[in-house]
């Protein structure tokens, strides 16, 4: 005799349609992962959990020989650490999924946005107007085009060159060379939809704390003014990050 054989429910099938229900509700989750669904699984699970403390709490009010009591606790037990346990797991694994999903959704994105910054980097090197060093014959792996002065990138320094550098640069005959060796940390911000800046902080020159066309003046920095520009900057980036660190 016992609390759960009224009207002659059985234990195993009292606990049956929320098993039942659970296992509804986790399919309909794992269909739609919607917030919605996945507080009807929580909700689902919290209410079977529930009812299993609640036959626990009413077993231990019948009168029965401690050892029953005991056998009858340790199955309750069994039952909710079971029920925790399945759903953990299921909820790791969905969760798991779903982010496994969106991880390779965003890995596809940055392969179409690197495929499409390494062609327009490509095009703009091809018409890179000579670099001071060109009758030095090296050859620079990226150029970026500056509002004031221009960024020529090769595999071991860089050059900034403020001799083409528009008409704000007319007569100005100066370019610097910096060795990536001593580059200790580069600074890039868009301020605004295609307008940025790029600069480079050595061990003699930390970042400049001038604004707007101020800026311009400062021997380490590189303004740009167009989204290709803004696009290569971010190849840049990418092709010096791992030489600084």
């Amino acid at each position: 005799m016992g609390w759960f054989n009224n009207k002659n429910i059985s234990k195993k099938k009292y606990f049956k349609s929320f098993e039942e229900s659970c296992n509804e509700a986790k399919s309909l989750f794992e269909n739609n992962p919607t917030e919605e669904n996945k507080m009807l699984y929580y909700n689902n699970v919290k209410a079977y959990i529930s009812h299993i403390n609640t036959s626990k709490n009413k077993a231990s009010g019948l009168m029965l020989s401690p050892d029953e009591w005991k056998i009858l606790m340790a199955e309750y037990n069994m039952e909710i650490e079971k029920a925790k346990s399945v759903i953990d797991n299921e909820l790791y694994s969905i969760t798991n999924k779903l982010q496994e999903e969106k991880n390779n959704e965003k890995l596809k994105e940055n392969a179409l946005n690197k495929a499409e910054r390494d062609s327009v980097a490509k095009r703009y090197l091809r018409n890179a107007p000579l670099s001071p060093l060109t009758y030095l014959n090296y050859e620079p792996v990226y150029f970026l085009d500056g509002r004031f002065s221009n960024l020529y990138v090769y595999p071991d320094f860089i050059l900034i060159d403020r001799t083409r550098g528009g008409i704000g640069n007319i007569g100005n005959k100066t370019y610097k060379i910096i060795p990536i060796k001593y580059i200790t940390g580069i600074q890039i911000k868009s301020t605004g939809l295609t307008t940025g800046f790029i600069e480079f902080s050595t061990y003699g020159h930390e970042n400049t704390e001038l604004k707007g066309f101020e800026r311009v003046d400062d021997e380490n920095n590189v303004n740009f003014g167009t989204e290709e520009s803004a696009l290569i900057a971010q190849s840049v980036i990418e092709y010096l990050l791992p030489k600084i660190i």
